[in-house]
């Protein structure tokens, strides 16, 4: 897949710039157990959408995406840093100074 995915980014964006990802999933003949444990969880988690609306977005725009963050490799992705005490612990602050 992210081989695959790559390679569609490679080609001129007129080439592939229409296609779904439904449309290139069904052309690299992916296997069900791979949509549904893979590539539609990730998808509708990146995007917040169901599974069906997944499969609509433009498939190089994701895959840009994807590439951007590190997502297309399987090795020497890009460490992800987190906010120590999580989000409400500058929520919090955020709401204190508006109050």
């Amino acid at each position: 897949f992210h081989r695959a995915a790559r390679a569609l980014l490679a080609l001129p964006e007129s080439g592939a710039s229409g296609m779904t990802l439904g449309e290139f999933a069904r052309r690299g003949r992916f296997s069900a157990y791979f949509h549904a444990h893979f590539l539609t969880p990730m998808v509708s988690a990146v995007w917040s959408c169901d599974p069906v609306t997944a499969l609509r977005y433009p498939a190089r725009y994701l895959f840009r995406f994807l590439d951007h963050h590190g997502m297309l490799t399987i090795g020497n992705s890009p460490v992800w840093r987190t906010v120590t005490g999580g989000s409400r612990s500058y929520v919090d602050r955020v709401v204190k100074q508006l109050a």
